[in-house]
This record gives C-alpha cells, sequence and structure tokens, in this order.
C-alpha cells in the first residue's frame, strides 16, 4: 500500500498494526499526518504519542496499553526502529500477537536504505505479518506529478508536465529535495507557470543524474561534454571518491541492464529508481556490447578498492577510470 492509499484504506478499516517501509522523510511525514488524525482532536495530545527510536521498547508497549483518554483511540508513532535489539524485537513480536484494540500502533521500518530496498529483507520483515505494510520509500510516477503540481496550484502557480519531469530527473525523486525545489520555484514564478526552463535555471542537478549525463557522453564519445559535466560535479562539492564510487554504480547497473531479461518497470523496482531512468539507462547500454561494459565494471572496481584500500590517491583513481571509459569510443 502507497501513502497515497491510505486514507480510503482507513475510511474503511483501521487495524491495531502498521509498519511503514522507507526512508523518504517526506512521505513519512506524510503518513504520520493522516495516523494523527485517527486520534480525537479534543483530546489528542493526551492520546497521540511519538517515539523518536525503539531503544525503550518497554515504554512503547505500555503506551499502547494504556487506556485512551476521553476518546476511543490512542495513536502510537514510533519514528524509527533503530535500538531495537534481538531482546526488544522478541518483547515487539509478543505484543504483536495480541494488540491492544484500542490503540494504533505506527512502526517506522527505516532500517534499509534506498539502494537495499528492493534488494534484501529487512530485518524486522518477519514481524509485518501481525499487520499492514505502507510503502514510504518515495512515490510512484503518478503520486510525484500530482503531489508536485497540488503545491503549485496551493501557492498560486501552474507548472507543466516536462518540469515536473524534469523535477524528478533532478531530485532522484527524493520527495523532500523535490518539495523543497518546489517551493523554490514557486517562489520565483509568483504566480506564472513553472516551466522546464526555470527547473534547469534554478534546480541542481544530483549526483546521480549528472552520472547519468556522464555516462551518456562517455558512450557517445562526446569528451567534451563528459569533461564538462565532470568538472561541473567537482566544482559543486563532489568529492574524487564520491564520484568514483558513482560512476562505479552507474556502470553496473548499465552492465545489469545490459544483459538482464527483466522488463523496464521490473528493473526499476530491483533498482529503487523511476522506470524513465532505466529507458536512459537501455539507450546507453545499448552503445556498448556486454564485453566493453564487463571490462568497464570490473576496471572501476578495481580502482575504487584501489584508493579505499589506501593504495592510490581518490582523485587519481578518478582521472585513471575516466581515460579508461574515454578510450571505449
Amino acid at each position: 500500500m502507497n501513502v497515497s492509499d491510505l486514507s480510503k484504506r482507513l475510511s474503511i478499516e483501521i487495524l491495531p498494526v502498521y509498519f511503514l517501509k522507507g526512508q523518504d522523510a517526506f512521505m513519512q511525514k506524510k503518513a504520520y499526518g493522516i495516523f494523527a488524525n485517527l486520534a480525537d482532536g479534543d483530546f489528542a495530545e493526551f492520546n497521540l504519542t511519538y517515539f523518536e527510536d525503539a531503544s525503550d521498547i518497554s515504554g512503547i508497549i505500555g503506551t499502547v496499553n494504556t487506556s485512551p483518554v476521553f476518546s476511543d483511540r490512542r495513536v502510537v508513532i514510533v519514528k524509527s526502529l533503530e535500538g531495537l535489539d534481538e531482546n526488544g524485537k522478541s518483547k515487539l513480536e509478543n505484543y504483536l500477537q495480541n494488540p491492544a484494540d484500542f490503540s494504533v500502533l505506527v512502526l517506522t521500518d527505516d532500517l534499509l536504505s534506498k539502494e537495499e530496498f528492493f534488494k534484501k529483507e529487512s530485518p524486522v520483515h518477519k514481524l509485518y505479518r501481525y499487520g499492514d505494510v505502507v510503502d514510504v520509500s518515495g512515490a510512484d510516477d503518478a503520486s510525484f506529478a500530482r503531489m508536485i503540481g497540488e503545491r503549485a496550484s496551493e501557492t498560486g502557480n501552474s507548472i507543466e508536465s516536462k518540469a515536473i519531469a524534469r523535477i524528478a530527473e533532478y531530485t532522484g525523486r527524493d520527495m523532500t529535495r523535490a518539495m523543497n525545489e518546489t517551493e523554490k520555484l514557486c517562489a520565483y514564478a509568483g504566480g506564472e507557470r513553472i516551466t522546464a526552463d526555470m527547473v534547469d535555471a534554478l534546480v541542481t542537478p544530483d549526483t546521480e543524474y549528472k552520472t547519468y549525463e556522464l555516462s551518456d557522453a562517455l558512450s557517445t564519445g562526446d569528451n567534451r561534454k563528459a569533461l564538462s559535466v565532470l568538472a561541473s560535479l567537482l566544482e559543486n562539492g563532489e568529492s574524487a571518491g564520491a564520484v568514483l564510487a558513482s560512476l562505479s554504480s552507474q556502470y553496473r547497473r548499465l552492465f545489469e541492464t545490459r544483459i538482464s531479461p527483466l522488463s523496464v518497470e521490473e528493473l526499476a523496482k530491483v533498482f529503487n529508481v523511476r522506470p524513465g531512468a532505466i529507458r536512459i539507462a537501455k539507450n546507453i547500454c545499448a552503445r556498448y556490447t556486454q564485453v566493453e561494459l564487463k571490462k568497464a565494471v570490473d576496471a572501476l572496481h578495481g580502482l575504487e578498492y584501489a584508493f579505499k584500500s589506501g593504495r592510490m590517491e581518490e582523485s587519481q583513481a578518478l582521472y585513471e577510470a575516466f581515460a579508461i571509459l574515454l578510450k571505449k569510443r
């Protein structure tokens, strides 16, 4: 279930336990607001409790087992499962097997990073069977476009679809950053229509998008553009090591996309990116043979290891990687 479905689902049935799975702070906050509204407005301060993490599991369980004050429902929101040790997990599972029928316990499972989200199971995934799971890892294309459009409208602006797509590309669909950039664009537009040109002028693309630009230029032999994108990344404060790591990750994705039989949508879930990012990757990887991509991946991995192990300066490793990739065309 996505956050966009949450209000409708709660209007039909309210369960005693929910897991929010993911690390997108904006989507987490949006879900918290929806759950908080379940507490009686007049007595919410008595029946709505937040815990920053799960280190005090006894306190959390004690709170959900406390009858609500002048209300039918108590809401307890745990903002992170950090601090939940094996003993705490056992105590939590005991509660989940027989939860209080007058409380709603919301557990934020933020134990998996964005990169790990579709690749491995959460350490607490076995507890999911006791409740409903809400995806707060980000927004899909439709939800992203709707939320950006709604925010522009709320501030008296409108926004063209190309501008929304550009915001998604430049922010990697990180909703917190996307909404902050939208606020900036709305203030700049001053009631006018927000265009893709405005996004280009005001929004700095994140490292992942810049790395796409870099690998695209390298794949076509456009050395001038590749050097320009590299210079831009370094001038914007990215370390040589971070650029190398991003480039290495990008070429691994290109290689896996090149050899995978999965569809665009399936690959997007595997890599936790929007389908458009996979389409771009497919276009780029088609310019290489599988053997060329495998050699590039191995070379980048070796150079990344060389600087991490101290055998090579990170700037030297980056420029050697760049020289190898430039020789590909």
